[in-house]
């Protein structure tokens, strides 16, 4: 099942159960200052989660294009990126737990045809006075009951393999959902979530810890599906009352549902990745998949490539500010990485084409935008690749003359002068052992 089949599945399930498509929005979002990035599905709906009726009614979906540039120095794990497309629906006011879980778990193994022996769910233990949310465990026992499963919920997240065990229960920390991470202000709602976790079958890795859990980071089991139940108000930093109108915000990682239902081993393996990874190999002498130690450098070059085509196509140019400023890092870090390829020859441009012809299918007003974004992609590539053998060059000779120790001044230096970012920079400090003070 290709990509476009899942991305398509999920709408006309959706709207085949009364939800209507709202528009995939900008990455840059409308009328809202706060933040520089669209950054989860829910982010252009919060008028209408907050009370406010939408248009369409109240049942909507879509599948919504995403930014987050906090975790840059993630990626090349092969779960982690910089742009992601969250498949979303919600109920503002009209079906809760009853219809959504059921229906979430039909999309997973009726239409996506996942195991449902591999499934694995979480829910809200309860805390700070907040009830233990055993309605959606109990939803969840009768769903896998009708597919001759036995489900056991248990607080014991460490019983995982364990018997029939196959529901738990985790604190505020893992199973709610609030604004600015848990630090939303008065009046917001609020409320507990279930997580859905697909079992990969991989070992446990011990530097996660010495027992797994379904939440556990070493990627045993990966989460693929997150409903949230929106049922209260916050009137205090641990207070809550009820809503008179609750909401579901349903928000599943599309790359991730790609990864499990075509059997790879991490996102960068699937329809979504493959493509732009087999074009920046026609520029490289290192295969993919043959050294470890560079493949991260294949995946973070796809990943940002990827994010630079979808930033310059919703009308972003590198800068030294705001959007702009992010768009440039990511461009300036591929080109300082893709080094590690033996990359000589300028590729942004070429890579980019396929990224716009992939996606086009799903985003027409990328075909709309492919001259802008290719010209923005080689202006920006021919600007850096002449002046970075000049910074690194420098840097070198600011470490001897600074005994390997970068301070403000001279990352100054290096961005002014040399064009280097200096996030870059300090990466570039700690692939060499120079220390950052």
């Amino acid at each position: 099942m290709t990509s476009l089949d899942i991305r398509k599945k999920f709408i006309d399930y959706y709207t085949a159960l009364g939800h209507a498509e709202v528009e995939n929005a900008s990455l840059i979002p409308a009328n809202d200052t706060t933040t520089l990035f669209m950054g989860s599905g829910m982010q252009p709906l919060v008028p209408y989660l907050m009370g406010q009726k939408h248009p369409l009614g109240t049942r909507l979906v879509n599948v919504q294009r995403c930014l987050r540039a906090e975790d840059l120095d993630e990626i090349g794990d092969g779960r982690h990126h910089s742009f992601f497309e969250m498949l979303g629906c919600w109920s503002l006011g009209d079906y809760f737990k009853v219809e959504q879980i059921p229906w979430t778990f039909s999309f997973f193994v009726d239409e996506l045809g996942i195991d449902p022996a591999k499934l694995y769910v979480t829910v809200f233990a309860g805390e700070d006075g907040l009830p233990r949310d055993m309605e959606s465990a109990e939803i969840w026992r009768q769903v896998f009951a009708k597919r001759g499963i036995q489900a056991l919920a248990t607080e014991d997240v460490y019983k995982v393999g364990e018997g029939n065990y196959r529901i738990f229960y985790y604190p505020k920390k893992k199973n709610w959902w609030e604004r600015n991470n848990g630090k939303a202000p008065v009046g917001d709602p609020a409320g507990p979530d279930t997580e859905i976790f697909y079992f990969t079958g991989e070992e446990h890795d011990p530097r996660f810890g010495e027992k797994c859990h379904v939440n556990c980071d070493c990627q045993r089991f990966v989460e693929i599906g997150n409903d949230v139940f929106m049922q209260y108000k916050k009137t205090g930093d641990s207070s809550y009352v009820e809503l008179e109108q609750k909401n579901v915000d349903c928000g599943w990682g599309f790359e991730r549902i790609v990864r499990v239902v075509q059997n790879k081993k991490d996102n960068f393996a699937t329809d979504l990745f493959l493509p732009i990874i087999n074009q920046i190999q026609a520029y490289s002498t290192i295969r993919y998949g043959e050294m470890s130690k560079t493949d991260w450098v294949y995946r973070l070059c796809a990943d940002h490539l990827r994010a630079a085509v979808f930033l310059t196509g919703d009308g972003v140019l590198p800068s030294n500010k705001l959007q702009g400023y992010v768009l440039r890092r990511i461009l300036r870090r591929v080109i300082f990485q893709s080094k590690k390829l033996h990359v000589t020859d300028n590729f942004l441009a070429s890579v980019a084409g396929v990224v716009v012809d992939a996606y086009s299918p799903s985003y027409p007003h990328l075909l709309t935008a492919k001259p802008r974004v290719l010209t923005a992609l080689v202006d920006e590539e021919t600007k850096f690749t002449n002046t970075l053998d000049k910074g690194l060059k420098e840097m070198a000779k600011l470490a001897q003359k600074t005994n390997g120790k970068f301070g403000q001044p001279e990352l100054l230096v290096l961005y002014e002068t040399y064009g280097v970012p200096m996030e870059l920079a300090k990466e570039i400090c700690t692939e060499k052992g120079w220390n950052v003070v």
